[in-house]
């Protein structure tokens, strides 16, 4: 695994999770391939999530057995930023901020979004999971029994 020192690193370690280096033909100029998580051992099954998932290797969300893809942009991003917030309201000047890395971006911009996100929740079945804007300019996002 690549491990970076400064500030800027920290920030492309959390992005760079499961890359590796390995040996590749003398003709290719990556040597960067992707190396999925590894498998449970032979005979053990691996333990049951619990809870609301957000999965930055799949870039989906799951909930009571049941995935929802969503892409790596600005939909993925917005769930793991409200996942993040355990339960609580972030106001929309952070999402833009943190986000889009935009403060400037519009409320308009994060609507569509939220709306995206939660068509995404109801066609994959998340039933109970559900962004919530009942708090005027602040997101949560809402998980049955968290």
């Amino acid at each position: 695994q690549i491990i970076f020192g400064d500030a800027l690193g920290a920030a492309m370690n959390a992005r760079m999770t499961g890359l590796t280096w390995r040996a590749v033909p003398s003709r290719s100029l990556l040597g960067m391939v992707f190396a999925p998580p590894a498998p449970a051992p032979a005979g053990e099954q691996a333990p049951p999530e619990a809870g609301f998932v957000v999965d930055r290797d799949r870039f989906e969300a799951r909930w009571a057995g049941r995935a929802c893809p969503l892409g790596g942009g600005l939909e993925f991003e917005f769930v793991e930023r409200l996942h993040a917030a355990g339960g609580g309201y972030v106001p929309v000047e952070t999402l833009a901020d943190e986000v889009w890395h935009d403060p400037g971006t519009s409320k308009n911009a994060v609507q569509r979004v939220v709306s995206t996100v939660r068509r995404l929740f109801r066609d994959h079945g998340l039933d109970g999971v559900a962004v919530d804007g009942t708090h005027w300019g602040h997101y949560r996002l809402v998980v049955p029994g968290g």
